[in-house]
């Protein structure tokens, strides 16, 4: 018996200890971000300075992932309608709350702010183990981390793998490499528009093959999604703000057409934001583009691709804006 219980200390001794050194770690490369959140990082910072650049201006925010800066021309709506508009596309991988925190110290009363959000991020949970994500919530936002469920934290903490710890160390230590290599070099204009996405760089044969497995599965918008939009449309209406989404362009993937979950999928989205009383602008295949108009993956527009789809938004945001 006292062996047993010899055996059952030592298990317990070292699963605090392991937890114990394995938090000191985590705490270590918080402020010492790996590539990958140095990356993502750099495309908010400059999103979010565009924004306090134009704060005090009456303004059109679109918001949304890679697939907004690589598929909307801001410029060319505030050309058409006369009201500054910020081009607020990051990456989808990092998640809708980190960006909508950003968002809502630099809107106010007046500005309208469109959603252009990723079939998969209405998949998206805190403990999301996508690793743009996690080393965002380790590194520069794990101030919001500390505010999730302790149940959220526990999950997030065994998903982080330890190569981002060794690689976090050894480009701290390392006197040859800084940090600010890895920001991101997109070319970006000032109103927050990729400017640099000429011509079209993958093939037929990657379009056709890869179609998105968010929009082809799946059917319930997840727990965590709803919660944090419901949330921060209430926050934005508090504000006077007026809100709007969108859908996400993307190839107009053939298998879209035989698959009956899609339309289910488009179903269940629009009654979600018809449920918060926000308008969906236009439909879902005005923003599926042909393969002439995709730049280096599936939801990636080209210059001219860009420009058709911003001229079919246009058109749809019309009677929303006069």
């Amino acid at each position: 018996m006292r062996g047993s219980f010899k055996v059952f200390a030592v298990f317990v001794f070292g699963i605090l200890t392991g937890s114990i050194l394995w938090k000191i770690f985590i705490d270590f490369v918080a402020d010492k971000p790996v590539p990958n959140a140095v990356f993502s990082s750099s495309i908010i910072d400059l999103k979010e300075k565009i924004l306090i650049n134009n704060k005090n201006k009456n303004k059109i925010v679109i918001v949304g992932g890679s697939n907004a800066a690589f598929g909307v021309d801001s410029k060319a709506i505030e050309n058409e309608f006369g009201i500054k508009s910020i081009n607020f596309g990051c990456m989808a991988g990092i998640g809708p709350e980190i960006l909508l925190s950003k968002i809502q110290n630099h809107i106010s009363k007046g500005d309208i702010v469109l959603f252009c959000w990723e079939y998969g991020l209405y998949r998206f949970d805190r403990a999301e183990t996508n690793f743009t994500y996690l080393n965002l919530v380790f590194g520069p936002y794990t101030e919001l981390r500390s505010k999730y469920s302790l149940i959220d934290n526990i999950k997030l903490s065994l998903t982080y793998p330890t190569s981002n710890i060794r690689t976090s160390i050894a480009i701290e230590f390392n006197p040859y490499v800084k940090a600010d290599a890895f920001r991101c070099g997109w070319a970006f204009d000032d109103l927050g528009n990729v400017r640099s996405n000429n011509g079209k760089r993958v093939t037929n044969e990657e379009l056709y093959s890869n179609p998105s497995t968010a929009l082809m599965t799946e059917l319930t918008i997840a727990e965590d999604a709803k919660e944090i939009l419901t949330r921060h449309v209430n926050l934005l209406r508090n504000k006077d703000v007026t809100i709007l989404a969108t859908w996400p362009n993307i190839f107009h993937n053939p298998m879209y057409e035989t698959n009956h979950i899609l339309n289910e999928n488009l179903l269940i989205i629009t009654r979600f934001w018809n449920s918060l009383d926000v308008p969906m602008v236009g439909h879902a295949k005005d923003a599926m583009m042909n393969a002439e108009y995709i730049y280096d993956t599936y939801d990636h527009l080209n210059a001219k691709g860009v420009k058709l789809r911003t001229e079919k938004l246009i058109h749809n945001l019309k009677p929303l804006i006069f």
